[in-house]
């Protein structure tokens, strides 16, 4: 698979994590990854910080969603899969 083929959602759950978001939560520099790996990949794995509540992961899937046009597939625990929305 190269980086133009998009991935499954499978793949995506039981591969290795595209993006951690660390204590200083999410960053334009953050964001602006996750915008690119959503152009590259169309569907992506993100992980947060062990310290966070299960609210403030619930928040910070929302946020990304949010600010990414993406939609969150699903979460577990502290990590969630964005996938990029059809135009």
């Amino acid at each position: 698979m190269n980086s133009k083929t998009p991935r499954n959602i499978t793949s995506v759950q039981h591969g290795p994590t595209d993006i951690h978001i660390g204590k200083h939560g999410l960053t334009s520099s953050i964001l602006e990854e996750i915008k690119a790996r959503l152009e590259r990949h169309k569907i992506i794995k993100i992980k947060i910080l062990p310290k966070m509540t299960k609210e403030e992961v619930k928040q910070i899937a929302e946020q990304t969603a949010k600010k990414t046009h993406s939609r969150i597939r699903e979460t577990r625990g502290r990590t969630f899969i964005l996938e990029m929305l059809k135009p």
